[in-house]
């Protein structure tokens, strides 16, 4: 009898201890599963991406450039953009609404690959933080993205670039091969649209062919004049950038260059220009401001024909510089403000019909300001993306 309670104590403790791990296993799970539960409702809301895509569109539109060089010199690997500080944001006051009325309680813009974020974000809260642990990023250049804690503790992130468009801020004419009519392409138009709104389009003369998004000139009559260029102020310095194709060189009217664009007037060295020397040695760009003040500099390697390059041409009232695919080739002093050249910009030749090119052109771009270093990058980076 004694033995027989003995078994039946035995197998009650040995049933009890299987309930209990069951029980137990069936607690962790469910704690798992709630913890996953609460985790699907706290991170990346459907509400919360529709307000970061909010953001995401303001930055684009008006603020991208400028966080993207102030993010490239951040040693921590984020800029926290939560105040909508005036250095950072064009638009301070809007971005300030935005924020509010979205709710946001912290912001900060980082790159796609947030190695360098994780290594330095202890001055973020530790859910923040936990957050971003959790965030999954691919090894890509080029790409950014925000990170988001709303007022309600739930946090969003979302990745974005603008790699295949060019700098905005400042842009005044802009020539595209691939859209060259505003609503498409056309191999017919000998109007080429300035898709910067600015109406600085170009009439083309003696048909220049039209063919795999570039425009071809010949080298012996063919030109384009940007017909409301003429007399344009630029108080704040400017920018001249071409992609071009050398064909073939060709002697036309004696010069000893071929030209992509010109506007200089030779008789006060007003005005920009940029060409290629006859015997392929190099690359030229010369800014003129008047009073015989100017600046001529060139890139000291060979150029091949057959190959496109992005030459670009800045000018910020103290330096003219000088890039080939984003290459800073030379920087010369020249203090002053450009003076208003009286010829409008031609594109193919030389403003006195001399200097013609045989060339293929995928696109002319000018601003009112110069270009940073980076953003000399970026517009490359376009180049590289859409053609």
């Amino acid at each position: 009898m004694k033995n027989n309670k003995g078994f039946a104590l035995t197998e009650i403790l040995i049933l009890s201890a299987v309930v209990i791990g069951v029980l137990t296993f069936m607690y962790i799970q469910f704690k798992n599963i709630n913890r996953g539960y609460q985790y699907s409702f706290k991170y990346d809301t459907v509400e919360g991406l529709y307000l970061a895509n909010n953001l995401v569109n303001y930055i684009n539109n008006d603020n991208y450039d400028i966080l993207v060089e102030k993010l490239n010199t951040n040693q921590e690997g984020y800029l926290d953009i939560t105040s909508c500080d005036l250095e950072l944001f064009q638009t301070p006051l809007f971005c300030e609404q935005l924020i509010q009325k979205s709710e946001i309680k912290q912001i900060i813009f980082t790159n796609e690959n947030t190695s360098k974020l994780k290594a330095n974000m202890q001055k973020l809260d530790n859910d923040f933080q936990e957050y971003i642990k959790k965030i999954k990023t691919i090894n890509t250049e080029n790409d950014y993205r925000i990170i988001i804690k709303y007022n309600d503790g739930t946090f969003t992130t979302m990745r974005f670039n603008k790699g295949n468009v060019y700098v905005q801020n400042g842009l005044i004419a802009y020539l595209d091969g691939i859209n060259n009519t505003g609503n498409g392409h056309s191999n017919e138009t000998q109007t080429w649209k300035d898709l910067s709104n600015h109406g600085n389009d170009a009439t083309l003369y003696n048909n220049p062919v039209w063919s795999n998004n570039s425009l071809t000139f010949d080298g012996i009559d063919d030109y384009g004049i940007l017909t409301n260029t003429a007399n344009l102020e630029f108080p704040n310095g400017l920018t001249v950038e071409t992609r071009v194709k050398i064909l073939s060189i060709t002697d036309f009217g004696g010069a000893i260059y071929n030209m992509f664009i010109d506007n200089v007037v030779l008789s006060s060295r007003k005005g920009v220009s940029q060409h290629i020397m006859k015997d392929l040695s190099s690359f030229k760009t010369r800014v003129g401001i008047g009073n015989d003040s100017f600046s001529t500099m060139q890139n000291p390697t060979p150029c091949g024909t057959d190959v496109y390059y992005t030459l670009i041409t800045t000018y910020d009232n103290n330096n003219v510089k000088f890039y080939v695919n984003s290459e800073l080739i030379q920087t010369n002093n020249l203090i002053g403000t450009y003076s208003n050249s009286s010829n409008p910009f031609n594109i193919g030749k030389a403003v006195g019909n001399t200097g013609y090119s045989n060339v293929e052109f995928q696109n002319v771009l000018i601003y009112d300001r110069a270009l940073t270093d980076n953003e000399v990058l970026r517009n490359y980076q376009a180049d590289m993306a859409r053609y």
